[in-house]
């Protein structure tokens, strides 16, 4: 099991230098990381709405037998 580690965004792209990065890398960098997570996010939402609608479908169709 993993678990969440809690990092700070704002304070990350606020002083980019003390993390050895200039303001447009650590906001091109977190943005990169929100476009990943979203696309994950989208990915498992699909999956969720295909497989309701696959139950709903299945349940219609048992109940009109």
């Amino acid at each position: 099991m993993s678990e969440a580690i809690a990092f700070d965004t704002h304070g990350f792209v606020k002083n980019p230098t003390q993390n050895g990065f200039t303001t447009e890398k650590a906001v091109a960098l977190i943005q990169r990381d929100i476009a990943e997570v979203e696309a994950a996010l989208l990915k498992w939402m699909n999956v969720a709405l295909i497989a309701q609608s696959r139950l709903v479908v299945g349940l219609v169709v048992s109940f009109v037998r």
